[in-house]
């Protein structure tokens, strides 16, 4: 009898067991898949975290040296050099006069622009600018951008006149892009 009763109970746990309500369980649970599905979860935490950091845009601000200019100045807006990096794209942004002087003429606008080639083979642009009084106010030209976009290989530069004014001008721009690094700016 002993054996059939071990029998029956044996069977019955063989197959599938159900709880109704609670379940304490001391001790540790094996399981393979509970195992499997946590790393498969700290994998994904772990890719999670390195796509996020990866596509992080980033602003920095850069003091320029000195712009001594008169009437029609125009430079080349060398972004690798004002940053220390080799940006594929950003934007870029005047955020601030610091100082400035004009010595002939009421006033002089800086521009920043952005040339680009299309597929067509035409050259379009589009320009940021201020302007700078003689009187010492600083206003961003009504219905400009307040910002160009810029990218690797495409031509972007700062002309600087108006009213046949010189002098010279300290700028602040902000260059907002992916940087390869998360140290400080140079």
């Amino acid at each position: 009898m002993k054996k059939v009763f071990l029998l029956t109970i044996s069977l019955l746990f063989a197959n599938q067991m159900s709880v109704d309500g609670d379940l304490t369980v001391s001790g540790n649970i094996q399981s393979q898949t509970i195992d499997s599905l946590l790393q498969v979860i700290q994998d994904i935490q772990s890719q999670l975290s390195n796509f996020q950091s990866g596509n992080k845009l980033e602003t920095r601000f850069y003091e320029l040296p000195r712009i001594e200019f008169s009437n029609g100045y125009q430079n080349e807006i060398d972004i690798s050099s004002i940053t220390g990096h080799d940006l594929d794209y950003g934007i870029l942004k005047i955020v601030n006069v610091k100082d400035f002087n004009i010595n002939n003429g009421d006033y002089t606008t800086i521009y920043l622009f952005n040339t680009v080639i299309n597929q067509n083979g035409n050259t379009s642009s589009a320009e940021h600018n201020i302007q700078i009084y003689s009187n010492g106010d600083v206003k961003l030209n009504g219905g400009a951008q307040t910002h160009i976009s810029f990218k690797k290989g495409q031509y972007n530069f700062m002309e600087i006149g108006g009213s046949g004014a010189s002098g010279w001008v300290d700028l602040v721009l902000s260059v907002t892009a992916q940087f390869p690094d998360t140290r400080s700016q140079k």
